[in-house]
């Protein structure tokens, strides 16, 4: 579990999953059953977040901001060509998306300001794709949504993070939104 966390600044992925791979003498794949829940990710020079075989991986409630590649990326291993699988993404602010070889279990309820064309009729129809959210005060590090941004949902049950100096508010049930 990957859980209220402020990951950032990185010349490489943060979250990089790959190849679920069987143990020779219990069965279960490795990098399986992995959550990655209510996080601020952002700041790096390749993808932020990189599925490339995960089992039952799940990327709920996380903003994902500022990554050069892009925030997420769900697909076929280009070096072994194992696929996640059980995939779910949702609930979660994302600059861009990407998957390859590979449709999500569950993909819903995102924020997403850039996705492929042809990627846009395969999306869920409770996503928001092509809007750019209104940060609170993102050069200081606040990527919480401003009220009155598409998706930012309410701040019942919220828990917060700091992200250099500047609390975030993390929403239980719903994307990131000011206090």
């Amino acid at each position: 579990t990957i859980q209220n966390n402020v990951l950032d600044n990185s010349g490489d992925q943060l979250i990089f999953i790959q190849d679920a791979i069987p143990c020779k003498t219990t069965g279960v794949r490795s990098n399986s059953n992995i959550l990655v829940d209510h996080n601020l990710i952002y700041g790096t020079a390749a993808f932020a977040i990189n599925d490339e075989g995960g089992l039952n991986t799940r990327f709920i409630d996380n903003t994902v901001w500022y990554a050069h590649d892009g925030a997420m990326a769900i697909r076929r291993s280009p070096y072994t060509g194992t696929t996640p699988t059980d995939t779910q993404v949702v609930g979660n602010v994302m600059n861009t998306y990407v998957t390859l070889g590979v449709t999500p279990a569950v993909e819903q309820d995102n924020m997403i300001t850039w996705i492929a064309q042809n990627k846009r009729g395969q999306m869920s129809p409770t996503d928001i794709i092509g809007t750019t959210p209104a940060f609170v005060n993102p050069t200081q590090g606040d990527l919480a949504l401003a009220p009155g941004t598409p998706g930012s949902g309410s701040l019942t049950n919220s828990t917060t993070l700091s992200a250099t100096g500047v609390t975030m508010a993390i929403p239980t049930n719903s994307v990131p939104t000011a206090s």
